[in-house]
């Protein structure tokens, strides 16, 4: 079963084969997804000129930042073993995919702002793609609160 737990330095991630691999299976479907959101990077200007001029500029750093992250999750992943260690670097660049990916899949299911869980019919919680967004969800949950003291 999975458990998130704070150690000195970082944290530790224990997932079972199948939860990493369900993992590993999300990350593969939305990495290819991030560069086609319009939500992955909100515009920064309202003025085209400015925002073309901003994307042009940023762009190709953000792009690789997040190809960083997603691969630090991969590789982290893939050990063997149910039990993995971060270094805190290490839970920043999860807690930034993390943050990327839940946005791609919302905006591919059509969520488009907060209180989508309570219109939601109650079974349609526990079925793909929403429950992609929670198990998500849940990492990151679960990351961020070993940051907390």
């Amino acid at each position: 079963m999975a458990a998130i737990r704070r150690v000195p330095g970082g944290a530790e991630v224990e997932l079972e084969g199948l939860e990493r691999q369900a993992l590993l299976g999300l990350l593969a479907q939305l990495d290819p997804m991030v560069p086609l959101s319009r939500r992955a990077v909100p515009p920064a200007y309202d003025d085209p000129v400015l925002e073309a001029e901003y994307r042009r500029l940023t762009g190709p750093d953000l792009q690789e930042a997040h190809a960083r992250d997603v691969a630090e999750m991969r590789r982290v992943l893939a050990e063997p073993g149910p039990v993995s260690r971060l270094t805190a670097a290490e839970v920043d660049a999860w807690l930034r995919a993390l943050a990327v990916l839940r946005v791609v899949l919302a905006e591919h299911i059509g969520i488009t702002g907060d209180g989508w869980e309570e219109d939601l019919d109650p079974p349609a919680h526990g079925r793909p793609p929403y429950a992609a967004l929670h198990a998500l969800g849940w990492v990151q949950d679960e990351l961020l609160a070993t940051l907390q003291d």
